[in-house]
């Protein structure tokens, strides 16, 4: 499937295409008249929505983002979301389904994702909760987009190149989805706002066992799982926008409230506190040892298959040779006698 290299200034996609749209530079933010950054309309076509499918029925269980590894002319997209997302549901009834935005017409396409957890990578360390599709279309008129990963990952390589390390206070974003509604004709993400609230390497408990995370002043909520989670940092007057990592989760604190409509207690849990998947840990997948390989594999059999033939060279073939086509020509020849004097050959 083709991939777009497209910059911030021309995103809008083109009617009736099919495949990912590759932002090939950083993601630019804007700052507003009161100091706030404005976060590009581009990075919302970047997140996208899993589904279980069971019988006609279709439920929202999380968030999914994009990303590109670019090798020069080479190009693979990946699907990112959360282990607990997806790998409850690869045994059993119902089908997982990524929902895309179609581009022929003002819909949405559910595209089926694998259930076989050998066609998803996930981090060598099982306490990860981190899950990787490597993405390929199905024919439809769909598209996402995705920033190239080396550009936007904000992993701690590059927080030493830029001498800024996320410290508890920074603002941070994610985008993700919002159960209530998430778009009937498009997928619609909102964003939220939040700050770290601690950073440590000291592993905390998560779903899969203790691992690093990110300790977030920000709420998240079921359907967030998988979302990118974002800061910026200012270059040049310009605020650059950085995934910083992945919603993974949040910790319950249970209270009650009474309900004004039919004067009901119910229940909420949630302590303000969620968690994400530092960014390094995604840069660790898709670019460890099985990702490599397997971009390896595709471009080298991509290569193959339409490499030219040498000039000179000759190509085999299972047709006749001269020396067959000779020995034929015998086999059914045969002589004619001279023709008669009144013109007419013999027969």
């Amino acid at each position: 499937m083709p991939a777009t290299i497209i910059g911030l200034g021309n995103y809008p996609l083109d009617v009736g295409s099919d495949g990912p749209y590759i932002h090939h530079e950083p993601c630019f933010g804007e700052i507003g008249g009161d100091g706030s950054v404005a976060f590009p309309p581009e990075l919302i076509r970047t997140v996208a929505f899993i589904y279980l499918g069971r019988g006609e029925k279709r439920t929202p269980i999380g968030t999914a983002f994009f990303l590109a590894v670019v090798e020069g002319d080479d190009i693979s997209t990946y699907l990112i979301t959360c282990k607990h997302v997806v790998l409850p549901y690869m045994t059993g009834k119902g089908s997982l389904y990524v929902r895309l935005d179609r581009t022929d017409t003002q819909n949405i396409h559910y595209l089926t994702l694998p259930k076989q957890e050998s066609q998803w990578l996930f981090h060598s360390d099982p306490a990860v909760d981190l899950a990787i599709l490597p993405m390929t279309g199905d024919g439809a008129m769909a598209t996402w987009a995705a920033y190239d990963a080396n550009e936007t990952l904000f992993t701690e390589a590059r927080m030493q190149g830029y001498r800024f390390k996320p410290a508890a206070g920074a603002d941070v974003t994610f985008i993700g989805m919002f159960r209530p509604y998430h778009g009937t004709t498009r997928n619609v993400p909102i964003f939220r706002f939040g700050k770290i609230a601690l950073v440590t390497d000291d592993p905390l408990p998560g779903q899969y066992g203790d691992s690093q995370q990110y300790v977030l002043e920000c709420q998240a909520y079921p359907g967030n799982s998988g979302a990118p989670l974002f800061i910026h940092t200012i270059t040049n007057g310009l605020p650059v926008i950085w995934i910083l990592g992945m919603i993974a989760g949040f910790h319950p604190d249970s209270a009650e409230f009474r309900d004004p409509s039919d004067n009901s207690v119910k229940a909420m849990s949630h302590s303000g506190i969620s968690t994400a998947v530092p960014a390094d840990r995604i840069w660790e997948v898709l670019y460890g040892g099985k990702a490599v390989a397997q971009r390896k594999e595709k471009f080298a059999v991509f290569k193959i298959g339409n490499r030219p033939v040498p000039a000179g060279v000759p190509v085999e073939d299972d047709g006749l040779t001269r020396a067959d086509f000779e020995t034929a020509l015998r086999k059914v020849s045969r002589r004619t006698k001279p023709p008669s004097q009144s013109g007419e050959a013999s027969s």
